[in-house]
This record gives C-alpha cells, sequence and structure tokens, in this order.
C-alpha cells in the first residue's frame, strides 16, 4: 500500500543563488539548481524521504517530460505521468542571501489536450485500489474540467481511502460535499476561497479576520465533517480537532528557502495521520517539517 499523490499542474524548478537582487540590473549567479517540482511532487519527495511509500500521478507533454521524469526518480519519487501534449512549464526561484527572501516567478501552465482527463481518470482508477491515502494538491492546468478532482473524491471516497486536499477556489468547494478527510489550504487561499471580501496574505493577523476564519473552520467541520488545517507562515497554524478550534505556533527561523514549505507540512501532516496520530500530532509533524525544509535549498526536501 502506499501514498498516492495527484498535482495536475507540474513543474521543473529552478532555483538561483543570488548575493542580493538588484532590480534593473544583470544579476549573476554561480550557483543554481534544476529540480522537478508542483505542489504534488513535493509532497512526494518528502514522504519518500522519511520512508514512505508513494507514487505520484500527474499530466505532463513535450521534451522535458522525460528530464521531469528522470529528475523525480533521482529522488526516489515513482511517476506516472499520463501524456498531456502539453509542455510542462517552468518556476523560477530567486533566493536573495542578504535579504534572507524567496522571490518566486510563476509560469502559467499550458492547457492540455482535450482527452487528458479521460486518460487521467483511467490512471486514477488504476492506481486507487492499492494505495491508502490520496492526496491531491494545487491548481489544475488548463483543458482539465471542474469535476475532475470531485470525481476523484467520489470514486476514492467510495473506494474506503483516506483524502486530504491542498487546493482553493471553486475546487475547494466543489469536493466539500462528497467528504474529503481533510483540507489544508494556507491562510491567503482560505480567505480568498471562503472570505471573498477580504484579500489578506498567508502572514496576516487580522484578529477580526482570524475570528471569521476559525468560525468558518467551524462551520465547515460541522457541516462536511472535513477537518481544516490552516498553515500561517510564521503565525500560529490553526486546526480543528474533536469539533474544537486549537493552534499550534510556528518555529522562529530565519528560511534559506520557504518555496515547498508547505508541501512538506502536508506530507509530515498525512504520514503521521496515516500512522494513527491525532490531528495535533500531525500538525506538529508538519511544522516540524515544513521548518525542516525552510532551512534548506531544495524545495519541498527535509534532506
Amino acid at each position: 500500500m502506499y501514498f498516492l499523490t495527484v498535482c495536475l499542474n507540474p513543474t521543473l524548478q529552478k532555483t538561483i543563488i543570488l548575493n542580493d537582487l538588484q532590480e534593473n540590473e544583470v544579476n549573476r549567479s554561480s550557483e543554481y539548481y534544476f529540480d522537478a517540482s508542483g505542489k504534488g511532487i513535493n509532497v512526494s519527495r518528502v514522504l519518500a524521504q522519511s520512508g514512505e511509500r508513494t507514487i505520484h500521478l500527474t499530466q505532463a507533454g513535450g521534451v522535458y517530460l522525460d528530464r521531469f521524469v528522470s529528475l523525480a526518480n533521482k529522488d526516489g519519487i515513482t511517476v506516472e505521468p499520463v501524456e498531456s501534449y502539453s509542455e510542462i512549464r517552468f518556476c523560477y526561484t530567486l533566493l536573495n542571501r542578504r535579504n534572507h527572501t524567496a522571490t518566486e516567478i510563476v509560469e502559467e501552465s499550458l492547457a492540455v489536450e482535450a482527452k487528458t482527463e479521460t486518460r487521467v481518470m483511467r490512471k486514477f482508477r488504476q492506481l486507487l485500489p492499492d494505495c491508502h491515502t490520496v492526496i491531491l494538491s494545487g491548481s489544475r492546468a488548463e483543458g482539465f474540467s471542474d469535476e475532475i478532482y470531485p470525481g476523484m473524491v467520489r470514486e476514492a471516497k467510495a473506494a474506503g481511502k483516506r483524502i486530504i486536499c491542498d487546493f482553493r477556489g471553486k475546487d475547494l468547494k466543489n469536493v466539500l460535499p462528497l467528504g474529503p478527510d481533510v483540507v489544508k489550504p494556507n491562510f491567503s487561499e482560505f480567505c480568498s476561497t471562503f472570505l471573498a471580501d477580504r484579500a489578506v496574505g498567508e502572514q496576516t493577523d487580522d484578529p477580526e479576520t482570524i475570528a471569521l476564519v476559525k468560525e468558518t473552520m467551524t462551520g465547515l467541520y460541522n457541516k462536511y465533517g472535513v477537518t481544516p488545517v490552516i498553515t500561517r507562515g510564521r503565525y500560529d497554524i490553526l486546526f480543528v480537532e474533536n469539533g474544537r478550534i486549537d493552534s499550534l505556533p510556528s518555529k522562529e527561523l530565519t528560511p534559506v528557502n520557504t518555496i515547498g514549505c508547505g508541501d512538506a507540512f502536508t506530507a509530515g501532516f498525512a504520514s503521521v495521520l496515516h500512522a494513527g496520530g491525532s490531528i495535533s500530532t500531525c500538525v506538529e509533524k508538519g511544522r516540524d517539517y515544513a521548518a525542516v525544509n525552510a532551512m534548506l535549498i531544495k524545495p519541498g526536501s527535509i534532506q
């Protein structure tokens, strides 16, 4: 049995180290890294590094497909790519050593070919019986319908699998009535989904907004039986356990690279949940994995 991770928006990630970042100037670097990435790959890499068996399902195509799979395999990730006839996007992380900042440049994904969704669902059904947990992470590329995430959740629930969802917006709203076990957006994503009149960042600490978020989290738990877990950067993590809101402080640190911290959190949380741990214990492991990830250059990593 294994963790089945799914991400419908794969990425090739270039991480570039700079002593300082000067806008409107030539910035040179002799230290840079190239990795398979995307939220699902990051979750898979951390699970693999923690000794868990995992298979990653994604769509991918184009001239960089073999390179993507090779980089993932090098990190111990088994990838099941479904042909999409669309190029894999690139993302770039600029790490500024002087200011301890990570600037992310994200290419929007290209639309997948029309029959990709049918092929993805066919492969999902093949992989579903031998997994114990399904982790759905990230936005979907253009070309997938609004039904693909609900379809996966519906079939996974019917098969008795545990389901963790880490995405936002209408995709998150659409799966809630189907009963995923855990939803884990960050604070900004949660607010944009459920409190649309409040445009806030992940690390907002406004008491009124936090009170509304807590009220909404409790409402989701009571209505759908789902456990909401909300990461907030350097601020306390919020979660529901046994119907009550609780929190856990994040670790204080000076980060090297924060890209993939949320995915490392998801992996740590999921591994303890599978082992039978309480929600608070899962959150603690997720926090610890996220803190380790923040101190490393490689995104979505604890080694």
